[in-house]
């Protein structure tokens, strides 16, 4: 499972596909032009959990899901 973290939003995306991921960041580079966005290999029970304990809001994104930035 690979993460991303933006520092504006409230929710951690959680890829289960590191392809995924990658282009995710790509398109939030292009879109936003905030610097660069690097997805982190994290271990997906641990992660949840950690976001569970600490009240932090997050989504698994599937294979078969489809994300797009939001626009600036």
């Amino acid at each position: 499972m690979f993460m991303l973290v933006q520092k504006t939003e409230k929710v951690l995306f959680f890829f289960e596909e590191q392809s995924d991921a990658e282009r995710y960041a790509m398109m939030l580079e292009t879109e936003n032009n905030e610097g660069s966005v690097e997805p982190v290999e994290v271990d997906p029970d641990l992660a949840i959990k950690t976001c569970i304990v600490k009240g932090v809001n997050y989504v698994v994104i599937t294979k078969d899901d489809l994300v797009v930035p939001p626009l600036k």
